[in-house]
């Protein structure tokens, strides 16, 4: 692939035509959904890394570090193991589907994962619900009321923190 191939070369052909178009007089360019405005735009919009995503990653490793999440799912005896194990192939299916989503049709096939894989979303809202659930019940007697806040802070940090990831 050549450098002319990129898409960032694509983006450098279009400022020397509108360039040129400028000097010529010509505005042709302007309404062009395909301009240099409307692709800068569209690269904006693409931005994986936003103000909610960074404010989920931190509240999650803050939660993670303040309650001691791992020795408390590791080595607590009130913890019971097999709705935590149950709990966890229902998060893995969760997350595994979020990341086919976000990661082979998103940003290595460039589709839309809604029209290419339509069952993505449900599959996943229902794992995580499910898995959510079991672990409030096998969590309930170390943490109590506050698995309410923890729970969830630690689910969106792991399913934003999967935007993350560098491609």
């Amino acid at each position: 692939m050549t450098n002319s191939d990129t898409p960032r070369g694509q983006v450098r052909r279009r400022e020397a035509r509108a360039a040129s178009a400028a000097e010529n007089g010509s505005a042709r360019f302007e309404d062009d959904p395909n301009s240099v405005k409307a692709q800068l735009e569209k690269e904006k919009k693409l931005s994986r890394v936003d103000l909610g995503v960074l404010f989920w990653l931190f509240l999650a490793i803050l939660v993670t570090h303040y309650f001691d999440v791992v020795d408390a799912v590791m080595y607590d005896p009130r913890v019971d193991r097999d709705r935590l194990f149950w709990a966890a192939v229902m998060i893995g299916i969760s997350v595994v589907a979020a990341a086919y989503a976000i990661i082979v049709v998103e940003c290595i096939r460039g589709k839309d994962y809604l029209k290419e894989s339509p069952w993505a979303v449900p599959l996943a809202t229902a794992s995580s619900l499910c898995g959510w659930g079991l672990f409030w019940n096998c969590m309930w007697p170390v943490w109590g009321v506050m698995s309410f806040l923890i729970i969830p802070s630690l689910f969106m940090g792991l399913l934003l923190g999967i935007t993350l990831i560098p491609f």
